[in-house]
This record gives C-alpha cells, structure tokens and sequence, in this order.
C-alpha cells in the first residue's frame, strides 16, 4: 500500500559494486527528516550484491532494478528519471553523502518559491549544515542570473554546482531532455547548461551532501564497461 501512494521526491540513484560506499549512502537517505520519498536504485552490472544491501534494507520506498551488463552513467541514471513519480528529484550516487534536512529544506524552498526549477547547497570541502554567507561569496557560489550562471558553466569558472547537492522539479525533463551520452565526462554539468538555458536556479547557504573522492563519479566521467 506504501508504494502505491505518490512520494513528493525521487532519489535516483545509479550503482555499480562500491557496496560498503552504497550501504552508508543508504543510511542518510533513510535518515532524512523529510520521509516522503521513493530511492530508485539501478544495478548497472555489478558483480558485488547490491541487491542484498537493498533487501536488508527492507524498506518499501525502495525501487530496484538491475542491469545484467554495465550499460553506463547516463543509462543508468535515465532509467531513475524516467521512472520517478516524485514532484521533485534528487541524483544521488554511492559515493555521496546527504544531510538530514537537505530534502525538507530543499522541498519547502521550491514549493515556497515556485519560478525557481532547482535548488542546490554550497560545493563540498567543509562542515555539512548551515554556512555563513561569506562562506557563499568566497566559494563563488553566490546567485546570478541565467545568462551569468550560463557563462560560468562555459567557462569552467570556479563552478558551484554539484550533483547531489540538487532537487529539481521532475517536470523540467519534458523541456530540457535527460541525461545524454554523447559525452564521456561531465555529464551532469552537461544537463544543468540545458536546465539554465530554460530555467532560474537557487544556490542556498546551506551544505547539504559531500561526495567521497571517487575517479568513476558521474561529474567526472561516463564510465562503461567495454
């Protein structure tokens, strides 16, 4: 009965094997003080037990779905897309780390402010939670309009935006497409240089995840098995 009801957000999350980095990333998803979400967790081929993570879990939120061979980042995280029912979602991979309240800060954010398309928090490299605004400015993460976020993005210039730290709203895939692989690094940053040409987006002064140190990570490259 649990499944049936419509959640408010989609966290989608694409895994190949690191399966201690995704039973801890696990944990602060289910730790969220904002409960009303599903986790579509796609198996791109793993040869470890993803499966059994998501099974002691227990969790009915919990979408799963496996690819028998490694098929790629962006294959993986659009099949998430696709399938979210949520008003909102959140990318999110094992290598990544919420904050508690980053889903009921994010979500009352945008459903109180209803122009903006996505949220994001401050890049990571310190405390998760509230940060000074100083800490805004100082990491080149204050707000700007779309053709000056445009430009920053271009330029590589001392980008702010990182994947797990945002929540868009789901209804912004029918203007801007998902997730392409016609290019082999960066690929999220791909996507929000088509979401800022169509959308206003938010930074707030807040740290909401962290990401380990990861070479696979899905801003860093498309990896795929051959």
């Amino acid at each position: 009965a649990a499944a049936s009801v419509r959640p408010r957000v989609s966290i989608c999350c694409s895994v190949k094997n690191q399966s201690k980095w995704f039973a801890d990333m696990l944990e602060t998803v289910l730790n969220q003080t904002f409960q009303n979400f599903e986790l579509i967790v796609v198996d791109d081929g793993s040869t470890e037990d993803i499966a059994g993570i998501v099974a002691k879990a227990n969790d009915p939120r919990i979408v799963f779905h496996r690819f028998e061979k490694n098929k790629g980042i962006p294959h993986g995280c659009n099949w998430g897309f696709k399938h979210a029912r949520g008003d909102y979602v959140q990318p999110l991979a094992a290598d990544e780390r919420l904050d508690p309240r980053k889903l009921e800060l994010q979500v009352s954010y945008l459903d109180t402010n209803t122009k903006i398309a996505a949220v994001f928090g401050l890049p990571n490299g310190g405390p998760l939670g509230a940060r000074p605004e100083c800490e805004q400015h100082l990491l080149k993460a204050s707000n700007r309009n779309r053709a000056q976020w445009m430009l920053t993005m271009l330029n590589l210039d001392s980008v702010p935006l990182g994947g797990c730290s945002a929540l868009w709203r789901r209804e912004v895939f029918g203007q801007v497409g998902y997730f392409t692989d016609k290019v082999k690094a960066f690929t999220d940053h791909e996507f929000y240089c088509r979401l800022i040409e169509n959308y206003e987006i938010r930074v707030l002064p807040y740290r909401f995840s962290m990401s380990i140190d990861n070479p696979d990570g899905v801003s860093t490259g498309n990896s795929q098995e051959k």
